[in-house]
């Protein structure tokens, strides 16, 4: 089970190139001794002869391959530095001969500590590649290819990967990757971690405390007036926390800066409509329509850009948001919702935070759960990933390729990816009535613990699984289950909380995803940009200078004295804007989404066959 989401650059969150670099160095071991809805998502089974094809351990060298793994995806856990040690690790060391190695942890900032380690050539044998725009981590990966830091992958995928080779899936991605990730029609790259997911949880959405909710009488909330009159009639039943800490409607971390600062209109309140920002404010993906949105976000005072600005100003005007929004950090705004003193909250994977709190204080009965979209809006329930995921290369100095493309070959079969998933069979998962679960032990384990970073450890479970080609949320074709065990309709079933409980029996579902496929249209995000090309300098500077104009310049408008000086304010701010060309800009995006729809659309609509979506 994945443990706590820590901050990733929000620009960067879909696509990002995992790297293959710097000498896959072959060395002798020491001998050293071992210290996953009812849904139906992607099934990995358009389908290989996994069983027939996958190596097996009798084919791993005898001679142990050291690997070094730079796991720079916002990673949970903080590796031990050296030979990774895990149940995990272990068996991949006898399935492959790979011995994983760690030699540093991701910093704050992983886009900047990628840029040092490739200018000055100071790379794992497996880097992660990230960037401010998708279309910089593939600009990354073009220039390794053309400078001579790695090597073309079709030799090695043709006599080393038999369980990429023979899946339909998998061999498309080589494809497309060629015809769209390359600098010369040639194979640099393979998409790990990819698939289509459907999520139990909005990704984001309305999460409000049902517990109030209830006591309200379920009110109906169609927008958001009717939202900030519920979290102000739930203000009232609870002023205070049990411990006497003030309670708000929501808190923001504005002290964060330009972006992840203004997160709260900026990206949750978008995303829970259905729209998700790009790196510039200008531009919106309207998921519901599949579509840039129609208008330039920044100047069109309709935009979700807009509207979640006069959200925030409007939860200011009631008294409902947090006053030390303005200068609070995330970690302070964090520390808040754990304790209970939020009222509602965007980012479905904060769920667990107040829930552990309400636990401690005896206060099970309380807790959140996501609202349904409003009407004309969707839940962002999917995920597509089908050409977007991670993704690996080859160094040019690797002394062992082959060894690094088996083990790419093993995380490709069902056994490898079930593993970097769920973890060991016999020790955190095993078959019960022909299909796998989770161990009682496990699951014991994973409810009373909110330490998941050693658990992770202990257990090697979510440590190396966006090595592996399938994303958790994708069906085995295996055993036709999840290779993310947590996704089990029995595995959830045993996790949903009193008040998710209470709001399926409201709505009159069995299991909480149908609250959101039954209420409104459900809708995906689609990585569109990772096809367009890349800005020109001139465009990226007047982008740049947009988003630093707003961000010193929109707190005006969110904590206006009233209507009349929001007006004013959001006057100025328009006329003010309009000097950094944002029409050019979001001409730009407008173009580039028109290239990009017509290769995109048929891979999606194909991916959609497998969902009942509505």
């Amino acid at each position: 089970m994945a443990g706590k989401k820590k901050r990733v650059a929000m620009s960067a969150l879909f696509l990002a190139i995992l790297i293959v670099v710097a000498g896959c160095n072959s060395g002798q071991s020491n001998n050293s001794s071992s210290s996953g809805n009812s849904a139906a998502n992607t099934s990995a089974s358009a389908s290989s002869n996994a069983d027939t094809n996958s190596a097996t351990a009798s084919d791993a060298p005898k001679e142990k391959v050291k690997i070094s793994l730079f796991l720079g995806n916002g990673a949970n856990t903080k590796f031990p530095i050296g030979i990774q040690t895990d149940p995990v690790a272990k068996i991949i060391e006898e399935k492959t001969g790979v011995q994983i190695e760690i030699t540093r942890n991701p910093q704050k900032d992983v886009a900047a500590q990628v840029n040092t380690m490739l200018a000055s050539g100071d790379l794992d044998d497996i880097t992660y590649v990230a960037g401010d725009y998708s279309q910089d981590i593939a600009k990354n990966v073009t220039a390794a290819a053309k400078s001579g830091q790695i090597i073309p992958l079709d030799d090695l995928v043709a006599k080393y990967a038999p369980d990429i080779m023979n899946n339909p899936v998998l061999k498309a991605r080589t494809e497309f990757n060629k015809k769209y990730a390359s600098p010369d029609g040639q194979l640099w790259s393979i998409t790990t971690y990819g698939g289509t997911t459907l999520e139990t949880r909005p990704s984001d959405g309305i999460f409000i405390r049902w517990d109030l909710y209830k006591q309200l009488g379920y009110p109906q909330i169609n927008n958001d007036d009717d939202l900030i009159k519920l979290l102000s009639d739930m203000k009232k039943l609870e002023p205070k926390t049990k411990e006497g800490k003030p309670v708000y409607g929501v808190g923001g971390w504005f002290g964060e800066g330009s972006g992840w600062g203004e997160a709260l209109f900026r990206y949750g309140y978008a995303w829970s409509r259905g729209y998700y920002g790009y790196p510039d404010l200008v531009a919106y993906y309207d998921a519901v329509n599949r579509d840039l949105y129609a208008k330039n976000a920044i100047t069109d005072t309709d935009s979700p850009y807009w509207n979640g600005l006069r959200f925030a100003y409007k939860l200011n005007q009631a008294g409902l948001l947090d006053p030390d929004s303005a200068t609070q950090h995330y970690d302070q705004a964090d520390e808040k919702l754990k304790n209970g003193q939020y009222l509602m909250f965007f980012s479905g994977w904060q769920l667990g935070e107040p829930a552990n709190y309400f636990k401690s204080v005896g206060e099970e009965y309380k807790g959140y759960v996501a609202l349904p979209a409003f009407q004309g809006h969707g839940n962002i329930q999917a995920m597509v990933n089908e050409t977007s995921g991670y993704q690996y290369v080859i160094s040019k100095n690797c002394k062992n390729p082959e060894a690094a493309m088996r083990l790419i070959n093993f995380l490709s079969t069902p056994e490898g990816s079930r593993l970097v998933n769920s973890g060991v069979e016999g020790q955190t998962w095993e078959m019960k009535d022909g299909k796998p679960a989770y161990t009682d032990a496990y699951v014991q384990e994973s409810q009373s613990t909110s330490d998941w970073e050693s658990t992770n450890l202990q257990t090697g479970l979510s440590l190396y699984n966006l090595l592996s080609p399938w994303s958790g949320n994708v069906i085995s074709p295996f055993d036709k289950a999840y290779f993310n065990l947590n996704m089990e309709p029995g595995y959830i079933s045993k996790n949903y909380s009193d008040v998710e409980i209470d709001a399926m029996a409201h709505y009159g579902v069995q299991n909480l995803t149908d609250i959101y496929l039954n209420s409104a249209k459900t809708v995906m995000f689609i990585n569109y940009d990772s096809l367009f090309q890349p800005m020109s300098d001139e465009l990226k500077t007047a982008a740049a200078n947009i988003n630093s104009y707003a961000y010193k310049n929109e707190f005006k408008v969110i904590f206006a004295k009233n209507d009349d000086q929001f007006a004013k304010a959001q006057k100025s701010f328009l006329d003010g804007v309009a000097k950094f060309k944002p029409d050019e800009v979001y001409n730009y995006y407008k173009t580039e989404m028109a290239k990009a729809k017509p290769v995109m659309d048929p891979i999606i609509n194909e991916a959609e066959k497998n969902y009942p979506f509505k």
